[in-house]
């Protein structure tokens, strides 16, 4: 922190008093400074002019990148969507009442769909996208709105409204059978995100809500038929559905845990199915 002195005693100890006081008078300037620039970053008040720009472009479903231009006062598309978060019409539950405005144009949607259906992945897809898209983007638009086994609404801008023998089907499947959710979700043809959503939204609060059981370690007769249903050469999904009360990844992970104690290798597996 503090510089070498050289010299006689008396030199060094006024070069450090001298260094000390310096640093004492600097502190509240630097503290000024960033107390300064803080309440420059937080920037003026909104007017009505400004609150009523964003209201109209919002209701245009213009993007913040396009909106940012014609509010000059503000630099960052964060500051649009924070005072939008507070002047969004709303309605009595406190929900907005204008719908979510996707950032997959229906030539996106389109293009994603086709790409899809010749079997490509997302980062061959992505460069060919009408406008610059991410792989994790992709991934997550087709599997929550477009993927064929969905239940969609017209021209596919949402999943269609969840009917009573929906939610009552869902209930049953996992506050009774205790079902992971993937299977849910294909039998429901739901995303699992959707179904985990809307059964936590259905039972918050519920004195009388389902408790799901946590199952246990695995058990030596589990780890036996596991390792004989490897050794048979079969999928890794076909041997999860020998364990329906463990969910697919819980099975993966089992397998390759007792495949490392083993030391069994994949050209064992390979050897063997010579």
């Amino acid at each position: 922190m503090f510089p070498c002195f050289h010299g006689s005693l008396e030199n060094v100890l006024h070069r450090r008093d001298t260094y000390l006081g310096l640093y004492a008078l600097l502190r509240p300037a630097r503290r000024q400074l960033t107390y300064t620039n803080r309440k420059l970053a937080i920037g003026q008040p909104w007017t009505r002019e400004e609150d009523a720009i964003l209201t109209h472009l919002r209701s245009q479903h213009q993007s913040w990148e396009d909106i940012l231009p014609s509010l000059p006062s503000r630099d960052t598309t964060a500051a649009l969507q924070l005072r939008w978060g507070k002047i969004a019409p709303r309605d009595e539950h406190g929900r907005l009442l204008q719908p979510f405005v996707s950032r997959f144009s229906p030539e996106d949607d389109d293009r994603l769909r086709e790409l899809r259906q010749k079997r490509m992945k997302y980062d061959v897809i992505s460069p060919n996208m009408p406008s610059p898209k991410g792989t994790t983007a992709l991934k997550d638009r087709y599997r929550t709105a477009l993927q064929p086994r969905m239940k969609l609404g017209q021209e596919s801008k949402g999943f269609q409204r969840w009917t009573p023998t929906e939610v009552a089907r869902l209930l049953h499947l996992r506050g009774v059978k205790h079902m992971p959710w993937g299977q849910i979700a294909a039998e429901l043809r739901r995303s699992a995100r959707s179904v985990q959503s809307l059964y936590e939204a259905r039972t918050r609060g519920r004195k009388d809500r389902p408790t799901v059981p946590r199952f246990g370690g695995w058990t030596s007769a589990e780890d036996e038929q596991l390792i004989r249903l490897w050794r048979q050469l079969l999928p890794d999904r076909s041997i999860a559905i020998h364990f329906p009360e463990r969910t697919f990844s819980a099975v993966r992970q089992r397998l390759f845990t007792l495949r490392k104690k083993l030391g069994l290798k994949p050209r064992q597996r390979q050897h063997h199915q010579a």
